[in-house]
């Protein structure tokens, strides 16, 4: 049988994965109001209904409009601007009109959510993309472990053609596109969500998430710059030391002849056994290249010469296989109690790490 060498996973891979891991973890903490706030001003706040639209401004003072009327509308609506400065409304719209869709997605795929509902939009709703306008948001916790209840509100652009015509011709333009539960309480009352955030170009997620996205990739970009000259230091440091012992070793049998020489050529052996030992960031990688794919780790222990891995599998076999046709490791065996559940088959591996080839001295 002819084997198939994986591709080896390279450290800078692993470290991309993990970085990327850890910002989708850090977007799912962000509350969604905060998630969906915009940064910029709104002049006045609209309730539309086919009836009337009732209008709020920054004031306080309401103002009920007839659809009907346009001259009326135009007039409110240019009331909202002061001077040369353009005007902003926020446009509210009850929940009963709009179209509701629940779906569950793990929480690991919730940084690409507005990417898998645009693509279910034409094939699982009614609707065409370019007909309506939509937002998603968190509504809780899935029925399965590790999954999301995600609310998806589509709301027909025909709604909104007649009162953002005349918001137009009024120079004033909508800030956002709201939705109201009217059968909320009222602090919960509205929904998270701005439906026209699909409708700017590079704005597929949240404005104020992309700001704290680049914050998050600066930090992490100058934490590796302070870490890894830190950890190639220890290194080196480490290194020098085992030298020098080795030195110690020699000078001390070159200068008492009568020592017996066997012990002490044992212990240079074994410093040279330590020193030629591959680096943490080596065994990793040489981890990361061997796990199969059905293999999850849940702890990493390094102990010298001897990794012990724990986790779930579906094959002790394949995965034992697979850990000794690594060059980085002798073979393994299994210490763990046989066992199954609904994850797979538990281990508990204890590797021994095959030194680096010596290199001969120049």
């Amino acid at each position: 049988m002819t084997a198939v060498a994986r591709p080896r996973a390279s450290l800078p891979s692993i470290a991309r994965g993990a970085l990327a891991w850890w910002l989708g973890e850090l977007a799912a903490l962000v509350p969604d109001r905060l998630k969906r706030r915009r940064g910029g001003r709104s002049d006045a706040e609209i309730r539309v209904s086919p009836q009337s639209w009732m209008m709020r401004d920054r004031r306080g003072r309401s103002t009920e409009i007839d659809p009907r009327d346009t001259a009326a509308a135009l007039q409110a609506f240019r009331s909202l601007r002061q001077g040369r400065k353009p005007a902003r409304a926020t446009l509210i719209y009850p929940l009963s009109r709009c179209f509701v869709r629940h779906t569950e997605l793990p929480r690991s795929l919730l940084s690409h959510a507005g990417s898998i509902l645009a693509s279910e939009l034409e094939t699982v709703t009614p609707f065409q993309t370019g007909s309506v306008h939509w937002d998603w948001f968190v509504r809780g916790e899935g029925t399965e472990a590790g999954a999301l209840t995600v609310a998806q509100i589509v709301l027909k652009r025909r709604d909104t053609e007649a009162i953002a015509q005349r918001l137009a011709e009024a120079g004033v333009a909508v800030a956002t596109l709201s939705v109201e539960d009217e059968h909320a309480a009222p602090p919960s009352r509205r929904l998270p969500v701005d439906l026209q955030r699909h409708d700017r170009p590079g704005e597929d997620e949240p404005h104020n998430l992309r700001k704290a996205r680049s914050v998050l990739v600066g930090a992490a970009v100058l934490t590796a710059i302070a870490i890894v000259p830190l950890a190639f230091t220890q290194q080196s440091a480490i290194l020098s030391k085992l030298d020098q012992d080795i030195a110690d070793a020699t000078d001390t049998v070159a200068g008492r002849p009568g020592l017996a020489r066997a012990p002490l050529q044992a212990l240079g052996e074994i410093l040279q056994a330590k020193r030629n030992l591959p680096p943490a960031t080596a065994i990793l990688d040489g981890l990361a290249a061997a796990l199969p794919p059905d293999s999850n780790l849940d702890h990493l222990f390094l102990d010298k010469d001897v990794v012990t891995i724990q986790g779930r599998t579906t094959s002790v076999h394949v995965l034992e296989h697979s850990l000794s046709a690594s060059p980085l490791f002798a073979a393994g065996h299994n210490t763990a109690a046989p066992g199954s559940g609904s994850e797979g088959i538990a281990f508990t591996i204890r590797l021994k790490v095959r030194p680096l080839p010596s290199t001969p001295e120049i």
